[in-house]
């Protein structure tokens, strides 16, 4: 090989990966400049972690629903006009579906729930009690209803909580007369679960109302 046709190779080698490197950019320019004119199905699709972050909507703090509810449902009992003839009244306890751990994740901090407060703890402030837990709380709490009855009631208000955007459900414990049903629910509160007390006729039909 002479030293003219070395000489004309050389430039040859590095002409090359510079038409790959703008033929690429060609490519990608003219996808990108198609991409909202392609059928969905032709698009390109977000990674599985960007499209979980895009619809995980921020997450209100727990404490703020609970209070909304509880304000709310105060208001509505003050307005009963003769309270009196309300003869049973409910006990109604209040639960937060825990997201952990999905909501550890880095990409779903936003719809963790903790806030200052939730539903459980002494002082609203406990992020995971346990089923466990709540059931105990419940039973010692109003010993009118059994072990076997606080575990149903506890799977119950997950699952309210679990299919409610807020993650937090309102589960009726009991319907008694008033005077036992503000006991019990300040039995309730004193335990580490936020409950409100209201009359039968409010719910009537509602769940564990048998």
């Amino acid at each position: 090989m002479s030293a003219t046709q070395a000489g004309q190779q050389e430039p040859n080698k590095l002409r090359s990966p510079v038409r790959q490197a703008r033929l690429w950019l060609l490519v990608l320019a003219l996808h990108a400049s198609l991409g909202a004119c392609l059928p969905r199905s032709l698009s390109p699709r977000l990674p599985a972690r960007a499209k979980v972050a895009r619809q995980a909507a921020e997450a209100t703090p727990a404490s703020i629903t609970i209070s909304k509810k509880m304000s709310e449902l105060d208001e509505r009992v003050k307005a009963v006009e003769k309270p009196e003839e309300e003869m049973f009244w409910r006990v109604l306890a209040y639960c937060t579906a825990c997201r952990t751990p999905w909501c550890k994740l880095p990409w779903r901090r936003h719809t963790c729930l903790k806030g200052d407060a939730k539903a459980e703890g002494a002082q609203g402030n406990r992020c995971d009690m346990s089923w466990e837990d709540y059931t105990d709380i419940l039973t010692r709490s109003v010993p009118l209803i059994s072990h076997k009855k606080a575990q149903i009631l506890t799977r119950e208000c997950w699952r309210e909580g679990d299919a409610d955007p807020s993650g937090i459900g309102v589960v009726t414990v009991c319907i008694v007369p008033k005077v036992a049903a503000e006991e019990y629910g300040q039995q309730l509160c004193n335990n580490g679960i936020q409950a409100s007390v209201a009359p039968d006729s409010f719910f009537r039909g509602g769940p564990s109302g048998q």
